[in-house]
């Protein structure tokens, strides 16, 4: 099954966008597009962000220059415009409060929840499996583990 994220930024002011700065590596931006790009573990079909403030087509711009070219393809901003939302994602997917024939989101989040509480059990159990770190082997040293011991800062080949 293919995954999609929508997400709203209506609310949005321009002031959150200053911390993102995406030549820091530690920003928000840079740490969210390393995980995505590399450590996500699921396979997202496509990014769809509505709603949004004109600032952000440029903090994407600028972004996207810092995105392997795989994630800049799966990026869509859309504004205002839900008709090319709906190229991506079936009206009937979506709740009507984005203009779907899903229902109002309330219901959808209760039939949800609904869903998690019939299978209560079986998401409890869940926590229950881990691993022995007893049986772990304990921590070789580089000679073991390599056959070698050392490092070599200079390297000679004859």
């Amino acid at each position: 099954m293919s995954k999609r994220l929508l997400t709203t930024a209506r609310e949005c002011s321009s002031s959150i966008l200053v911390p993102l700065n995406p030549i820091n590596r530690n920003s928000p931006l840079s740490l969210s597009l390393s995980l995505l790009q590399d450590a996500y573990p699921t396979r997202m079909k496509g990014f769809h962000y509505i709603r949004t403030p004109k600032i952000f087509d440029g903090v994407f711009t600028i972004a996207k220059t810092f995105m392997k070219e795989k994630l800049k393809k799966r990026i869509h901003l859309h504004g205002n415009d839900m008709e090319s939302l709906y190229q991506h994602i079936p009206k009937a997917s979506l709740p009507e409060e984005y203009g779907g024939d899903a229902g109002p989101i309330a219901s959808i989040a209760e039939a949800w929840y609904q869903q998690l509480m019939d299978n209560r059990r079986e998401l409890l159990e869940f926590n229950l499996y881990g691993c022995d770190e007893s049986r772990r082997p304990t921590k070789r040293d580089l000679q073991d583990q390599y056959g070698i011991a050392g490092a070599f800062r200079k390297l000679t080949v004859d």
